[in-house]
């Protein structure tokens, strides 16, 4: 019979455990180092050790004040970052849709664009929750893409939904507070 704790389960199902290198129990055994016997191509487990290794990133922000009084401005540093892979990503988008950029390499140029948010996710996730830090990268993303339409792609908004702009920045603002 067929149990996600059985060692058939964790050696052939459970390969996040030793792909990203995060510790999830499996068979109730805890994997937090690399296991070479389990992989068969050890570029991506190499790849995925180095993002969860302490790196320049992790010092540099480790080296500024990230709080203002009860604000942490950490997770929404992340959520710009986050944000501003979006506006790449979407503005592309935007110019393959107006034909003033070819889909040959536009396509793929957003693609690359967007596969660095997983990494980037996945660092902020050190220093805050998956829950915030989604709340905190949508809400900017919104923000910051909506400016860019405005800004750059000559869009227009109206009315109420200029409050709806600022309520994300209060939302934003709200996420930022911390108790600790």
């Amino acid at each position: 019979m067929y149990s996600p704790t059985s060692p058939l389960a964790c050696k052939d199902l459970c390969f996040p455990s030793w792909i990203l290198n995060i510790g999830i129990t499996c068979g109730g055994e805890e994997r937090k180092k690399y296991d070479p016997t389990l992989a068969k191509n050890n570029s991506p487990i190499i790849f995925a050790i180095i993002i969860q290794m302490p790196d320049f990133i992790d010092r540099w922000i480790k080296s500024i004040p990230w709080k203002i009084g009860n604000f942490s401005m950490l997770p929404i540093f992340f959520g710009s970052v986050m944000a501003l892979i979006d506006i790449f990503m979407m503005g592309s988008v935007k110019m393959i849709h107006n034909k003033t950029l070819p889909t040959t390499y536009g396509i793929p140029l957003s693609i690359g664009f967007y596969a660095l948010q997983p990494l980037v996710f996945l660092k902020a996730m050190n220093y805050e929750g998956m829950v915030v830090m989604n709340l905190v990268w949508n809400l900017m993303s919104n923000v910051i893409v909506t400016l860019q339409g405005v800004l750059i792609f000559g869009e227009s908004i109206k009315g109420l939904r200029w409050l709806g702009i600022l309520m994300s920045i209060v939302s934003l603002s709200l996420l930022a507070y911390t108790d600790s």
